[in-house]
This record gives C-alpha cells, structure tokens and sequence, in this order.
C-alpha cells in the first residue's frame, strides 16, 4: 500500500479524478438552466445524499486498516469519492437541506483549517493506526479502523490548528498587508 501510493497515486496525473470530478461540477454549476436545474429542492436534496450515501458506504465497506491494494483501490476507490464529492457539493450549492448542516459551528471551524488539516494528517494517521493495531487483533479490522478514527481525529485536528494559528493565519495576513502596501505604492 504505501509503495503504490507513494510511486503511483500521489503523482499529479493519477490524481486528476478529484480535479475532474470539480471541474466537471464547476461546469455544470456555471449554465444557467443546469444550475436552475440543481436548485430544484427534489434534486439538490438528491445529489446531496446520494454522494454521501456513497460516502458513507465506501468508509463503511472498506477498511483502511487492510493496507491491500487491489483492483478498486487502484482503479476506482478515489474516482467514487471525487464523484461522491462532486455530487454534495452540487447538492450544497443548489441548497440541499445538507447546507445547514455544514453552516453549523463545529464544522466551519474544520473547513476554516481545512487546509492545515490537509497538509498535516499525514503525520497522525501512520502512527495512530499503529498504536491502534497494537491493541486490536488484526481479526476485527473494523473495530480497528474505528478506533483509529479517535486518535486521528483529536490529534488531527489538535495539529492543524496549532498550524492554522501559528503558520496559515500570519502568512495570510502577511500576503494581505504586502499586497495592500504594493497596490498603496502604484
């Protein structure tokens, strides 16, 4: 597992599915009467929870815990979740009942250091799911992948927002007085 996404899938070019699946959405979202189209309760409502079902399935019925990789992990686990992505977002932006969801506290703080949490999961993700291997027998891979979500989350989080106050909020507003003193000085 490590060896194939360490040489294949974190290239840029094995990685366009994500990219697609948002391109195609952007586009879809900029026609007029597609967009009137996905604003229509019935179908916004859909795409939302249909992406999340799909969501939901594929972390329910894979195990990250069972580093194998095969045929849908090579070919089709990333696809589905781009395609899962891409169908809640449209179902967000056409007004799905989904968007009070995520206008909720808890989670526009994760979207506000989203990209912290992004740039630094890596570092808990290895060895949480260690630490929780080493307590859970290898036969119950989803009481494993379960635990392992505990560790991940907290110290996730915890991480990414220690480096979203000390790193990504001052460079922000770095970027911003430099920008507004360059634009002073012409």
């Amino acid at each position: 597992s490590d060896t194939y996404f360490r040489t294949v899938y974190s290239h840029f070019p094995f990685r366009l599915d994500g990219f697609i699946a948002g391109m195609f959405a952007a586009f879809l979202w900029r026609d007029e009467g597609t967009r009137r189209s996905l604003g229509r309760p019935l179908v916004a409502t859909g795409l939302f929870w249909s992406g999340a079902g799909l969501l939901v399935s594929w972390a329910g019925l894979s195990t990250p815990v069972d580093f194998h990789v095969g045929l849908f992990s090579e070919v089709f686990q990333m696809s589905l979740l781009a395609l899962a992505f891409g169908a809640m977002m449209l179902g967000l932006l056409g007004g799905s009942f989904g968007h009070k969801v995520f206008m909720s506290r808890p989670l526009r703080f994760i979207g506000l250091v989203s990209y912290s949490l992004y740039l630094t999961h890596g570092a808990v993700l290895r060895p949480s799911i260690n630490t929780v291997l080493r307590v859970v027998p290898m036969n119950h891979p989803m009481l494993a992948w379960l635990l392992s979500l505990i560790p991940i989350l907290f110290f996730g989080m915890c991480l990414s927002t220690v480096s979203y106050y000390v790193i990504e909020k001052p460079c922000i507003a770095w970027s911003r007085k430099s920008k507004a003193q360059s634009m002073g000085s012409l």
